[in-house]
């Protein structure tokens, strides 16, 4: 039985996982300045289904002008290829964001972009400046730090829950619920947050709330009841932690309610607003940190200084390859300067 209930634990897993490999997307960008500074920028979008239906901003009218969407039916999932074209002229402002302007704001994929060119004497300098933005709660996660053992995971992965010891199953279901419930429990903490910053509330409740909050997550999220929810039929997994996150969602408002007190009854409406806010920031930097983003700037002239990778048959185009994962800690600068000599 122990076995057993070991064996689902592992398949927990895998399903964790395959929710953000669903939302795996190829990005790529291919942008082109002429001499006058007109910039062109074509999008290209490449992923299942799935990561088409996530909240995740794609290039739509009336911003961009949609070439293409193809919609290619295969065996087992459905891959969907989209193509955008922007065209901006020199000193209007470059797209900073795919969102749409009537758009709810949102952590989605930030990218201020500034092309600048100047002369001096016989020469005219084209300079393409882009920042990725830092996606956030790259530090909330423990299965993304230090306090996750990843080499125990590892271990599980590679060798097969029935050849791991009794010490090793006990210690990855006490990470897996630790992990868990300290994820929750930082949504309620970073929703506080906005709360104090905007006014709504101040500091000292925050401090009650979270202190609150974290004891009712240690009493319901315990390695007992993860072994538990882990230990049910694969097909019933998902749905069972989905209960779980929102039984303490539910909590957090309950305790949240009754720390304000009586006569502030939207205060309750406001903390659930920006609870759901920071859950979905966390969903979509997740979707995201899974995608391959792809870059290519062609500028006139030749390139004389940049961060990207050159080739030294097109002296005037720069490209540039990353994972969304690679923005977790730090932004993401582009840069390049070409001169075109008269």
């Amino acid at each position: 039985m122990r076995q057993l209930l070991a064996l689902r634990s592992l398949l927990g897993v895998i399903i964790m996982t395959a929710l953000v490999c669903v939302s795996c997307l190829e990005r790529r960008e291919t942008i082109t300045v002429d001499e006058t500074g007109k910039t062109t920028i074509r999008a290209e979008f490449d992923g299942t289904e799935e990561s088409f239906a996530t909240p995740i901003a794609l290039p739509s009218e009336p911003e961009w002008t949609v070439i293409s969407k193809e919609v290619n039916p295969g065996q087992g999932e459905t891959r969907i290829k989209l193509t955008a074209e922007k065209v901006v002229a020199y000193g209007e402002p470059l797209p900073a964001t795919f969102a749409a302007r009537d758009s709810v704001p949102s952590v989605d994929l930030r990218f201020p972009t500034e092309v600048k060119l100047w002369s001096e004497g016989n020469r005219t300098f084209y300079e393409f400046k882009r920042t990725y933005l830092t996606l956030p709660f790259g530090g909330i996660n423990m299965t993304e730090d230090a306090l996750w053992d990843q080499d125990l995971e590892d271990r599980i992965l590679d060798q097969g829950i029935f050849n791991v010891s009794e010490e090793d199953r006990s210690r990855y279901i006490d990470e897996y619920s630790s992990s868990f419930g300290h994820l929750q429990w930082r949504f309620a903490w970073s929703a506080l947050g906005q709360m104090v910053r905007r006014g709504d509330i101040s500091a000292s409740v925050k401090s009650a709330v979270n202190k609150r909050t974290f004891e009712y997550t240690e009493g319901a999220v315990t390695p007992v009841r993860i072994l538990g929810i882990l230990g049910k039929e694969e097909d019933s997994i998902g749905l069972a932690l989905e209960n779980l996150k929102t039984e303490l969602r539910g909590s957090y408002i309950r305790i949240f309610a009754d720390a304000v007190g009586p006569g502030k009854e939207n205060l309750p409406t406001t903390f659930s607003g920006s609870l759901d806010s920071v859950i979905l920031d966390y969903d979509i930097t997740k979707m995201l940190e899974a995608q391959q983003i792809s870059v290519t700037v062609n500028l006139p002239g030749t390139v004389i200084e940049c961060n990207g990778l050159v080739d030294p048959d097109e002296p005037g185009s720069v490209g540039w390859l990353f994972m969304g994962a690679d923005m977790r800690r730090a932004n993401i600068p582009l840069y390049a300067l070409s001169v075109v000599e008269h």
